[in-house]
């Protein structure tokens, strides 16, 4: 009986050591590299009466063998973008922080902060057309909530077997 207490313990010990280890790599990994995909929410700066905004929610999201960079959100302002239009665009998947991105004629410069937090995108000819996007999700925090799901159900498992 002692025997197979021990082996329990050890095995949730080692289950946590390959979660915190994976955890720190996810971290790491995301700090060093940019992480374009998640779900964003844009602020209110952008002047919809004189430029083309991105509004509300944008996702982001992998494709084609994760070769591509899947962009989708509501615009709303001038020209054709008055008609409160869905973008769905997909580009080359961006290998560093900025990306050139076309919203419907209107030239953007998309920046991603280095903590892969925030996305920028500034109009070089307008600065009231610039819209900043604040990371709400991503597939990094989706995996550390699995891993701490994985966490839970060993001690609960642990505490229920002693």
């Amino acid at each position: 009986m002692m025997t197979s207490k021990l082996w329990y313990i050890f095995a949730t010990t080692s289950i946590l050591m390959t979660v915190i280890k994976a955890n720190a790599v996810v971290e790491s990994d995301s700090a060093a590299a940019p992480d374009w995909i998640g779900i964003w929410s844009t602020d209110t700066k952008c002047n919809k009466l004189a430029c083309c905004c991105l509004f509300d929610q944008i996702t982001t999201s992998a494709v084609a063998n994760e070769t591509k960079l899947r962009i989708i959100g509501q615009v709303d302002g001038i020209g054709i973008c008055r008609s409160n239009l869905i973008v769905f665009s997909e580009v080359n998947m961006p290998k560093d922080f900025k990306m050139p991105f076309d919203l419907f004629g209107f030239s953007l410069s998309l920046s991603l902060s280095e903590d892969s937090k925030v996305i920028s995108a500034i109009n070089p000819k307008d600065s009231q057309c610039n819209t900043i996007a604040t990371r709400l999700h991503s597939a990094a925090n989706r995996i550390e909530v699995l891993f701490s799901a994985v966490l839970l159900s060993s001690f609960v498992g642990m505490k229920t077997y002693f």
